[in-house]
């Protein structure tokens, strides 16, 4: 009989104070300087915001925008990453995937 095991490598270690939020379960992890790195995710538990130390509010510091999944011809991960707080200079790359799941076009700016 198989069994399947869910692993992740942003699920905390006895961090409690990380493990709710609105109801919803928000992982996280905690440094040695006591500051926390969230991780947010859609109801099919993929990545959709990460918040580094600094930006608790506002902008995430990186964000998952997932894209006419489930048509193949144009379906893509758009990502965007924050640069510097102070400007609206980001970094994207959007990242189209065939129906098997490799990646067939790239576009970043």
């Amino acid at each position: 009989m198989w069994r399947w095991k869910t692993i992740s490598p942003h699920l905390p270690t006895g961090d409690s104070e990380c493990l709710a939020r609105r109801r919803r379960w928000v992982p996280c992890e905690t440094d040695v300087n006591g500051r926390t790195t969230t991780y947010e995710y859609d109801t099919f538990w993929r990545p959709i915001k990460l918040r580094r130390p600094g930006d608790e509010t506002g902008t995430p510091t990186v964000q998952h925008q997932y894209q006419n999944w489930g048509v193949a011809s144009s379906q893509n991960i758009y990502t965007i990453q924050k640069v510097d707080a102070s400007t609206a200079n980001d970094l994207w790359v959007k990242k189209y995937f065939d129906g098997v799941g490799r990646v067939v076009q790239t576009q970043a700016r």
